[in-house]
């Protein structure tokens, strides 16, 4: 009478581009917010060449989970291992992503947006921004 043997679950390694990475602060962020899902493992991000790898138990997580994960902390994840992305959003259309300039990502959106809000601060309290203009804040 021996111990059952437990069998491991089936754990399915992938590979993804992320763009959107600026340093790697950026990947430290993508990889502790993977590792604290649960089902998720050996993850690792390479900034200089904007990769992903991790193991999922898909008994646990799904791959769209994961994705929408790098989507909230304002990366966009590719599968590059053959298996098609799960689209961000329902009815969502991928081609209308925003592509080339940084500002038009949505975390390029953000930044902006934030420095705009403290400019703005700024010009109530009489800190203006002397006579400087910031085109994408419309001043």
């Amino acid at each position: 009478m021996g111990m059952p043997e437990l069998s491991a679950p089936a754990a399915t390694a992938l590979k993804m581009r992320v763009e959107g990475m600026d340093c790697s602060a950026c990947a430290f962020k993508i990889e502790n917010a993977l590792k604290r899902l649960g089902g998720v493992s050996d993850v690792s991000v390479n900034y200089g060449i904007e990769t992903l790898t991790l193991r999922i138990d898909q008994d646990r997580i799904s791959l769209g989970a994961v994705e929408q994960q790098i989507r909230a902390l304002g990366y966009a994840p590719h599968v590059l291992d053959g298996r098609a992305p799960v689209a961000a959003k329902s009815g969502e259309d991928p081609s209308q992503r925003a592509t080339g300039s940084w500002w038009r990502t949505p975390k390029g959106k953000r930044v902006v947006a934030k420095h705009c809000d403290e400019r703005r601060r700024r010009d109530r309290r009489g800190r203006g921004s002397r006579g400087r203009r910031f085109p994408v804040c419309g001043r």
